[in-house]
């Protein structure tokens, strides 16, 4: 009996050394970085997934990288507005939208505020666009 718990035991925690990879869906979001999203360019770099449950637990800012919508991102709160705060940062909305009901503040843009670095939009899949109520450009930075 305790040669077979043992054993279990073993394999049990082979497994759970195992890479999470297995466990990742495969299907990766890759395109090149430009207006109009590319899938023709032989520069095509890896997009990381973004939704509204990830900016919350990004606090959300975003940093310098490549990001794709999972699906629709609502804010309907001043302050909750996607803060760019490093480097270049690309946004694929992947056919979603990123929808603001917000007016700026003055101190505050009401769907992406952009701190220091670049950002750029485009969408592969058509139909994903900016909806805001408001649109504002404010000096950042140095």
């Amino acid at each position: 009996m305790k040669k077979l718990l043992s054993i279990t035991l073993a394999i049990l925690m082979v497994i759970s050394l195992m890479p999470t990879a297995f466990a990742l869906d495969l299907n990766l979001h890759r395109h090149s970085v430009s207006n109009d999203c590319s899938t023709e360019s032989g520069d095509q770099e890896l997009f990381l997934p973004l939704d509204n449950e990830t900016l919350e637990a990004l606090g959300r800012r975003i940093y310098f990288a490549n990001y794709y919508l999972t699906e629709d991102i609502i804010i309907d709160e001043l302050y909750e507005s996607i803060t760019a705060t490093t480097g270049n940062v690309n946004i694929c909305l992947n056919g979603h939208k990123i929808i603001s009901s917000v007016q700026s503040s003055g101190t505050s843009c009401p769907a992406i505020d952009i701190w220091d670095g670049e950002v750029s939009v485009c969408d592969c899949q058509g139909g994903g666009e900016i909806e805001s109520a408001d649109v504002c450009v404010l000096a950042r930075g140095d």
